[in-house]
């Protein structure tokens, strides 16, 4: 008897899994839109992850520094980082939506736009830099890409009824932690290959970088600005 319960609750459990995961599809199916956020969510976590593997290895290598000097470079990216999501980040925001009357939705859509520019511009300059002057100021930008994923959160709370936030978040934590994993291999197999190739491809994981966030410029491009009222029909026909 306890076997059979065991296995009716074990049943109930992958017909819910089984349902859940439909559902979730069904929403993700019926919302481009939100299909394009997470894929951004996904570059942008690719294009943060190459100036955190690869920093310490690539500065050394290239630059004749030492380990512990490449260090205070760490420290400065850090310092930026925090810089742009206390002051930086908030103040644009509030200059965006205050002074230039900018909806919520175009708000964030500018500062996507503008972290996607100035983070491949960053990651072109740091991959590219033949002395060490070029490569911190492509440090500095690259890490004006720490605030692409909480911009990209921001967006997705506009494209979606309050009720299925957290699911989007939870497929989102997600793909951020396969990205993170793939991160890994991809960086160090590219930088191996530039290490192969001569001095002037020792940068090649950077260049890879840039043009994964590039592309995160082109799919914000495509994100438009969604009414409430076809978010509310979106969230009460996942709901039925």
């Amino acid at each position: 008897m306890a076997a059979m319960h065991k296995g009716i609750s074990m049943k109930e459990r992958v017909v819910a899994a089984l349902q859940n995961l439909k559902s979730t599809w069904s929403l993700l199916a019926a919302n481009m839109q939100v299909l394009l956020l997470l894929a951004m969510a996904g570059l942008s976590n690719f294009g943060n992850e190459s100036l955190a593997i690869l920093l310490l290895i690539y500065v050394p290598e290239r630059y004749h520094w030492t380990f512990a000097k490449a260090g205070y470079l760490w420290s400065l990216g850090a310092g930026v980082q925090l810089f742009l999501l206390i002051i930086i980040l908030p103040f644009a925001g509030h200059l965006l939506l205050k002074h230039l009357k900018l909806s919520s939705h175009d708000k964030d859509r500018t500062l996507m736009l503008l972290s996607c520019a100035v983070m491949t511009t960053g990651a072109l300059c740091l991959g590219l830099a033949p002395e060490i002057g070029p490569a911190v100021i492509g440090i500095i930008l690259m890490s004006f890409g720490a605030g692409l994923l909480s911009i990209v959160r921001s967006l997705m709370t506009l494209h979606i009824s309050p009720d299925n936030i957290s699911v989007i978040y939870s497929i989102m934590s997600m793909v951020n932690t396969i990205t993170a994993a793939l991160a890994g291999p991809l960086f160090n197999e590219t930088y191996s290959a530039g290490l192969q190739l001569g001095k002037k491809w020792y940068g090649l994981p950077f260049l890879i970088a840039a043009g994964l966030v590039a592309l995160d410029f082109v799919l914000t491009l495509f994100i438009r600005e969604k009414h409430a009222t076809n978010m509310d029909e979106l969230g009460d026909d996942h709901n039925d």
